[in-house]
């Protein structure tokens, strides 16, 4: 990686000139879509969560399962990075709700869909919590 700055380092300051224009763009665009995605996926998680819930007491219940772990996957994503979490907090996102996690009771594969569950939607229904345990994907 250094071999690589240094020769950018030894072209004319034109071309470096156009060279950080062109990192640095793509740099804003990533960081851009990032923030735009946070409320998308807040959204998404939140209106997922609220109409589809009642589908774990049913009989296709199994169906929705890659579902829910898509969802626990994005939550552990924003809950991860700490600039989305700040942004969430700023912003009043649902997300916001999720300061301390202690995921210790909670069972590994959705550890944090089924945090979201009950400190967002306040779910305390055990039939919905103890859904998750048997299953390990």
């Amino acid at each position: 990686m250094k071999s690589i700055i240094n020769n950018i380092y030894s072209l004319p300051c034109e071309i470096q000139n156009k060279i950080f224009i062109i990192y640095w763009q793509f740099k804003y665009n990533d960081v851009m879509l990032e923030i735009i995605n946070l409320k998308k996926k807040d959204c998404y998680i939140f209106d997922f969560l609220i109409k589809n819930i009642n589908v774990l007491t049913g009989q296709y219940s199994t169906n929705y399962l890659f579902h829910f772990y898509k969802i626990n996957n994005l939550i552990k994503d924003i809950y991860c990075n700490k600039g989305l979490m700040l942004l969430s907090n700023i912003n009043n996102y649902h997300m916001k709700n999720i300061n301390i996690i202690n995921l210790s009771n909670y069972y590994d594969n959705f550890k944090y869909l089924l945090y979201y569950l009950k400190t967002v939607i306040r779910i305390n229904n055990k039939t919905i919590l103890n859904f998750f345990k048997p299953f390990k994907i």
